[in-house]
């Protein structure tokens, strides 16, 4: 889940437990800071629309951010589900085993990261740092996940 959704939980979960000035509290903080994102959420949270805040800027400014970053962490997830299940019969701690699939699989999933043009190109690499690379990223992909 993305920060943005657990954010959204968290909030929720404080007015359904009979916290809602503390929520109210976050809102105004967020207001005053100009947080747009904090805004929108507490304000979601406490169920206000736009004819009910003070500022309907900020809380519209709060509402594309979050969908914003909602879709990418969507986008990411599913990056990392493809690889996550891709990878998964490669043997992850023998670094220096199955190179060549573990170098295909890290240009496939991540080209602008590891491709041929990519931020760290990966070819030319020892076989046990491609390994290592491939097992943090596998790691990486677990935790996005929950897994």
């Amino acid at each position: 889940m993305t920060g943005v959704i657990l954010r959204r939980q968290k909030l929720e979960r404080l007015v359904q437990g009979g916290k809602r000035q503390a929520v109210e509290r976050i809102m105004d903080d967020a207001g005053k800071r100009g947080n747009a994102i904090d805004y929108y959420l507490a304000a979601s949270a406490l169920g206000l629309g736009t004819g009910c805040v003070e500022n309907t800027n900020l809380l519209h400014k709060g509402w594309k951010l979050a969908e914003y970053r909602e879709a990418i962490g969507k986008k990411k997830r599913e990056k990392y589900r493809t690889f996550y299940e891709a990878a998964g019969g490669l043997p992850l701690t023998k670094y220096e085993q199955h190179t060549l699939e573990k170098t295909l699989l890290l240009e496939k999933h991540f080209p602008g990261q590891f491709g041929e043009v990519g931020q760290q190109a990966i070819r030319g690499r020892s076989p046990n740092n491609i390994g290592a690379t491939f097992y943090n990223v596998y790691r990486s992909a677990k935790k996005v996940l929950g897994y």
